[in-house]
């Protein structure tokens, strides 16, 4: 997912006409303005008229979590809570082997620790040439990742500018595991479940990647907005539209 400031991020669809981001990935955006490529797994194939099995949709609407705080850009935020926002499409995405949408989950399903989970999107990777080195991905990256504790995700980190401690909700999930995380630029990208895998499904859209400490300091703890409290907000929402 491209912004028309040329920041990269991830978006998950979850019909014909919507998908679901992070509203702190989106919140600076012109409505008009982002581009989601799906179907795609190389980057470098973007521009290329060859390559079919690409769709480029174009967004018309952005809706933000009302409860969500917007960036005064005061001071350095942080709370994240109620990190999540649709997009509407201009026109109705058409659905094939390498671009299908996902399931959202029961409402208050419940995190279960150590549940497994795959994290995907275009971030930020450790360096080939030089492995203390991040470079943004040029190909689309998954890693299996699992649930904290909650005890665990209570402990946030410090910011490095004010002192102030990050703030931890009910609205929040955090996972990781060793030498696998989500980084920067992976931002409203998918935590989905169960692990995927050539026979599963069907999959569900667990978790929004929204915030976490720089990926060289975080010990592989990322934050999530936990999807199951907004299944109903995200229906509510476009049942209004699509019926308006």
């Amino acid at each position: 997912l491209h912004t028309g400031r040329r920041c990269r991020g991830g978006a998950t669809l979850i019909n014909d006409r919507w998908a679901v981001t992070a509203a702190s990935f989106v919140e600076k955006a012109e409505e008009s303005s982002l581009v989601l490529y799906g179907g795609l797994t190389d980057g470098r194939t973007t521009n290329n008229p060859h390559v079919s099995n690409v769709t480029v949709m174009e967004s018309e609407r952005i809706i933000i979590h009302p409860g969500y705080s917007r960036d005064t850009g005061h001071a350095e935020r942080t709370n994240f809570d109620n990190d999540i926002a649709l997009i509407r499409f201009s026109s109705r995405v058409n659905f094939g082997p390498n671009l299908l949408p996902i399931c959202l989950p029961e409402v208050n399903r419940g995190m279960v620790e150590n549940e497994q989970g795959t994290v995907s999107g275009w971030g930020m990777t450790e360096s080939t040439v030089n492995p203390k080195k991040l470079v943004t991905s040029r190909v689309l990256k998954h890693a299996q990742i699992g649930v904290y504790p909650l005890e665990q995700c209570e402990i946030t980190p410090n910011l490095e500018t004010t002192g102030k401690r990050m703030v931890f909700t009910n609205n929040m999930f955090c996972a990781g595991a060793p030498g696998r995380d989500s980084c920067q630029k992976d931002s409203g990208g998918p935590f989905v479940t169960p692990l995927l895998s050539l026979n599963g499904g069907p999959y569900y859209l667990t978790g929004i990647v929204s915030w976490g400490p720089p990926c060289d300091q975080r010990m592989y703890k990322g934050y999530y907005t936990k999807v199951e409290n907004y299944v109903d907000w995200i229906k509510e929402t476009i049942n209004k539209i699509e019926t308006f």
